[in-house]
């Protein structure tokens, strides 16, 4: 059922487990509205990818087969996160995962209003089903009164309307949200007569009960509705808003009135997004203009139907925008059809081309989307007086092209994208729009140069320049643009340098220089008074380069500065300048994997300061006193031999000390590194310690969650039961590198994740008080011999064994009534499993590796069921290898055989 809350609760879950994967998420939205479309699959797929292993390895998808083999040799090498959402059949699964085994601690969340979609060939038992019920009653009044009365409970005199609305609504919370936010601020008389409407629809019909609140919009506000509901879901709103201005639609209004009645959502990327049943409901007012006319239709997002309508020869008055996708040059827009299409203001084109002499054509065209499939322009006399957006992708178009025509006669044009228009050395000519305010050129491989005219474009406000790596310099003409406030040039990867008339552009808000190689900032910097977010960073994977790079100077007059990232920049030698204190705006300073050596003491004057990363700093010694303001301070350097008293650092939420060695690194602690004060420090919820003096007690920390210690001289605390450290909130546990010989995992109610790599480790037992634990990794513990389950609660998803080299077995299993999946790796001195035959709820068991295992499953008594996969491999003569992934029914033949 839509509108029960499926997409709310997978966004819930996928925020708060994406931060333990790092970039390794993906949250791929409208599976089903966007994979009907034509090139729908490799739209996700590429989504996905990037995601997952960055754009420029997504950008080889070429067609849904390859997605897929990419996707196939992608997810399984990376611990991964994936929400499908609104799946509608089992195919979207398999074309956005794949049927290859995903790494250990990978999640796949899919929402969807048809269980049988997760019957899926290959993923037999490692698709767990959660049904979603509708909100409890008490919840729902709650939701309701907070969108009606903008508190949780009504005044006396609407108690009893509220409670007859709420159950009139079915329970669903979009029902509630939308009907709740329609009353806000009317009389009784409109309640009145709204409960009168609701209860003469019938209770599941949640799209008539919805279409109360649309019947309610003004027609301007109608139209943006549809427009959203058919084209602009998940598009940015700024584009929009400069169509339905043109339009005189008033969307500034509009908006905010969508937005108050629950109708639509502003994302924090300024994307406008709508509930799909929303969708649906707007898609179908569209149809219901015109149930068995196309040409009566406003709207057409098909393209079969837009090409149905489009070539009847009948005047189409109604049709206001339109969406078309073509293969193999199939499509032609002629000039005969366009004049059949008096009012269109939209186009969407995807492999399609216009021909034809259009002189005749008096459009009212104000957004083009175009994907060509041709390298020549066939469309002459193509006027285009109301265009205000204009978004090429992928064209071939070269530099002396008829098409850049289109736009030298766009006077109105506020908004132009060219992406991926591979066959451009030069900034196309359009230098008589005047009035151009966005302008991106992205992902241009061949792009050299920018014009000098872009100078004459003095109402931009945004400029970006992206991915376009032949790209050496800009001109000095840049300098003229006054009014803008963002400038990207991401991404550029031979750009060595900036104009320096830079200083001139006193209106930017944000510069982003990501994955540039330019090597100092003009010294005009300091005159960008406006400058909130300076970005000069490069990726990961150029931390190693040892470009020069001048911290930049003049920046300490830039007293509304928020953000500064340096990240990468290991050329940047030396100390930084005392000027950094002037910075009084400052939150967040991002000098990780810099060459930098030390920072003045007047950081301390940074009281808004919330994020320090000193992470990889390895020429850092010692740090002066911090701010107090700081919430995330990461420092790791193999030099370190002092911290600062952190004990003011009352506001720390995240906390990450390392001498710069991982997993046995230097063998002795930090010597001037005293960290009694931790214990202070009451706010932290992740603290992550590597090779540092242990802190004497951390009972004081009742907000933890997550605590990762690595090489840390833990012994005297760990002489105490878990239950007196007092981590009553942890739910992350990391031991690395630690000299122990036993851990009893007990006393830690909230814990959900337990790592353990400790070469010393003999014994580790886990009680069944650990009612959330849901995930056990045990690796590298070369002297453990004993692994005791003490009856496990049915919480536990995934226990994973592996690279522990000394006699063992494991016991205890029987306990794990619930247990769903079980993988042991590498553990090759292994010889029994014991409880392994009583997992009744089994649904996946992978064993590799383990090559003195003795017995395993025994095929006369076992009470794993017949469809739990299975997959053995190496694991010694006694325990036959499967063939492939199989089912334990079949893989008891393999055992009888092997007899």
């Amino acid at each position: 059922m839509g509108g029960i809350g499926k997409t709310t609760i997978a966004k819930v879950v996928f925020n708060e487990l994406s931060s333990h994967l790092g970039k390794c998420c993906s949250f791929i939205e409208n599976v089903r509205e966007i994979m009907s479309t034509e090139d729908g699959t490799v739209q996700l797929q590429k989504k996905l990818l990037s995601d997952i292993a960055g754009s420029t390895y997504a950008e080889g998808v070429k067609d849904s087969e390859q997605g897929m083999n990419m996707i196939e040799a992608t997810l399984p090498e990376r611990k991964v996160l994936v929400v499908l959402d609104d799946v509608a059949n089992k195919d979207h699964i398999k074309k956005l995962i794949g049927n290859k085994s995903l790494q250990s601690g990978s999640r796949i969340i899919i929402t969807t209003r048809n269980t049988a979609v997760l019957q899926v060939r290959g993923l037999e038992g490692k698709i767990i089903p959660y049904e979603m019920l509708e909100m409890d009653d008490t919840l729902a009044f709650q939701l309701f009164c907070r969108h009606a009365f903008g508190g949780d409970s009504p005044s006396d005199d609407y108690q009893e309307l509220s409670r007859e609305i709420v159950s009139s609504t079915g329970g669903l919370p979009l029902a509630i949200e939308v009907i709740g936010s329609l009353l806000y601020q009317n009389n009784k008389a409109v309640w009145e007569e709204t409960l009168v409407k609701l209860r003469n629809i019938p209770e599941k019909d949640i799209v008539k009960k919805l279409r109360i609140s649309y019947d309610d919009l003004d027609e301007n506000q109608q139209e943006i509705f549809l427009d959203i509901a058919c084209f602009f879901c998940n598009e940015s709103k700024n584009d929009a808003i400069y169509m339905w201005t043109d339009c005189q639609f008033y969307p500034k209004r509009g908006i905010k009135v969508l937005t108050s009645k629950c109708l639509i959502k502003i994302l924090d990327n300024d994307k406008l997004w709508m509930h799909d049943q929303l969708v649906d409901m707007g898609r179908e007012i569209v149809r219901l203009e015109g149930p068995n006319d196309l040409d009566e239709r406003s709207r057409l997002w098909k393209s079969n139907e837009a090409l149905e309508m489009i070539r009847t020869e009948e005047r189409k008055g109604e049709v206001q925008a339109l969406e078309i996708s073509g293969s193999d040059g199939s499509i032609a827009i002629t000039n005969e059809e366009f004049e059949r299409l008096p009012n269109l203001r939209f186009i969407q084109l995807r492999d399609g081309y216009f021909a034809g002499d259009f002189a005749k054509c008096h459009s009212k065209l104000r957004w083009i989307s175009w994907e060509p499939v041709r390298q020549d322009f066939r469309a002459v006399n193509f006027y285009l007086d109301h265009l205000v957006v204009f978004k090429l992708d992928r064209s071939d178009f070269t530099d002396d092209s008829k098409a850049w025509d289109l736009i030298k006669g766009a006077r109105n044009l506020k908004v132009l994208s060219l992406t991926r228009c591979d066959s451009i050395t030069t900034m196309p000519d359009f230098s008589k729009c005047l009035g151009l305010e966005r302008l991106t050129i992205a992902h241009c491989s061949q792009l050299e140069r920018i014009e000098s005219f872009i100078g004459d474009l003095r109402s931009l406000i945004k400029l970006e320049i992206n991915e376009c790596p032949r790209l050496i310099d800009l001109p000095e003409e840049m300098g003229a643009l006054v009014k803008l406030e963002l400038l990207s040039l991401s991404g550029c990867s031979r750009l060595r340098e900036l104009p320096g008339s830079l200083g001139n552009l006193t209106s930017l808000i944000e510069i982003d220089l990501f994955d540039t190689r330019i090597r100092e900032l003009p010294s005009s910097i300091g005159k960008l008074i406006s400058l909130h977010i300076l970005r000069v960073s490069i990726p990961r994977l150029y931390y190693g380069e040892t470009d020069d790079f001048q911290f930049p100077s003049g920046i300490s007059t830039l007293a509304n500065l928020e953000e500064l990232d340096l990240s990468g920049r290991i050329g940047m030698k030396g100390e930084i300048p005392i000027g950094i204190g002037e910075l009084s705006s400052l939150r967040i300073l991002n000098l990780e994997s810099t060459g930098i050596c030390r920072i003045p003491r007047t950081i301390n004057r940074l009281h808004h300061l919330q994020t320090l990363n000193l992470g990889h700093c390895h020429e850092i010694q010692e740090l002066p006193e911090l701010p107090t303001s700081l919430t995330y301070l990461c420092l790791a350097s193999k030099p370190l031999i002092s911290v600062p008293n952190l004990s003011n650092l009352t506001n720390l939420v995240d906390l990450q000390l390392s001498d710069g060695y991982h997993f046995g690194g230097r063998s002795n602690p930090i010597p001037g590194c005293n960290l009694s004060c931790i214990g202070r420090l009451s706010r932290l919820k992740s603290l992550n310690l590597a090779n540092v003096p242990a802190p004497p007690e951390l009972a004081s920390l009742s907000h933890l969650e997550k605590l990762v210690l690595e090489h840390v001289d833990f012994e005297p605390l760990m002489q105490l039961p878990f239950s007196h450290w007092g981590l009553r909130n942890l739910s992350t546990l990391e031991f690395y590198g630690f000299n122990m010989e036993e851990i009893a995992l007990m006393g830690l109610p909230w814990l959900e994740e337990f790592t353990v790599q400790c070469s010393s480790l003999r014994r580790l037992s886990i009680s069944s008080e650990l009612k959330k634990l849901r995930q056990v990794s045990v690796s590298d513990c070369d002297e453990l011999n004993e692994i005791q389950v003490l009856g496990l609660p049915r919480s536990l998803e995934y226990p994973s064994v592996g690279e522990c080299e000394s006699r063992t077995g494991i016991s205890g299993l029987s306990y794990l009534k619930n247990l769903q999946r079980l993988e042991i790796s590498r553990y090759e001195v292994l010889t029994d499993v014991q409880g392994l035959n009583e997992l009744v709820s089994l649904k996946s068991l992978e064993v590799t590796g383990c090559a003195s295992l003795r017995r395993l499953i025994d095929a006369s008594c076992t009470k794993i069921p017949d469809d739990c996969k299975v997959l053995i491999r190496a694991c010694g003569a006694f325990v036959p290898d499967s063939v492939g992934m199989m089912h334990l029914k079949r893989y008891r033949m393999v055992i009888l055989l092997n007899k």
